[in-house]
């Protein structure tokens, strides 16, 4: 999988073969058969290792008791950490997601954004319903702006980066959180009535 993502960003999906990935990884095509099917079944595998890690955070978050403290902020931050360890992702979806003729778009779509978005919204609807979050905004939305309050950063990391000098590690990524959060939550949450 390493082979594959040094790969896939180099060149781009379509134009790396099963082949070239296996001469990178010391291996032969016929193992990528055996293990992955196909040179997509192996992008669906690295995906799908990447995002682990959130998956059971989101899963687990909908999965908890109702009576359980909404705690979307630790799924933003979960969110963004996992995107940041896995930078090659933010490239590959650019490349081979989003454009019509994206290679992976139709399994990305059901296999991934089709099971957490739905989650995530769910995740929305009880934080209205508890009160943690506005009764006034739109689950659907929200999920779409933190979303793209959480994934711009990684996708713009190339122009940004050098004229901003901000880095997504550190202190500069610490800071990102506090301020995604915060600025997500100051539109979204509920605000305490002053006394």
């Amino acid at each position: 999988m390493t082979a594959a993502q040094e790969l896939f960003l180099q060149r781009g999906f379509e134009k790396v073969t099963a082949r070239e990935i296996a001469v990178a990884a010391g291996t032969t095509p016929a193992m990528i058969h055996y293990y992955f099917e196909n040179k997509m079944g192996l992008f669906r595998a690295m995906m799908q290792a990447a995002i682990e890690p959130f998956t059971r955070m989101l899963t687990g978050a909908v999965t908890a008791d109702a009576k359980s403290e909404f705690d979307l902020a630790r799924l933003v931050e979960g969110h963004l950490r996992v995107a940041a360890a896995n930078s090659w992702l933010a490239s590959l979806i650019v490349n081979d997601v989003l454009p019509e003729s994206g290679q992976f778009r139709a399994a990305f779509t059901r296999e991934i954004a089709g099971r957490m978005l739905p989650m995530l919204v769910q995740l929305i609807e009880h934080g209205r319903a508890s009160g943690h979050l506005r009764s006034d905004i739109d689950p659907q939305l929200t999920a779409l702006s933190i979303l793209s309050l959480n994934v711009f950063p990684l996708i713009s990391r190339p122009i940004t980066q050098p004229i901003l000098g901000f880095k997504l590690e550190g202190e500069d990524f610490d800071r990102l959180i506090t301020h995604t959060t915060r600025l997500l939550f100051e539109g979204i949450g509920v605000k305490e009535k002053s006394k």
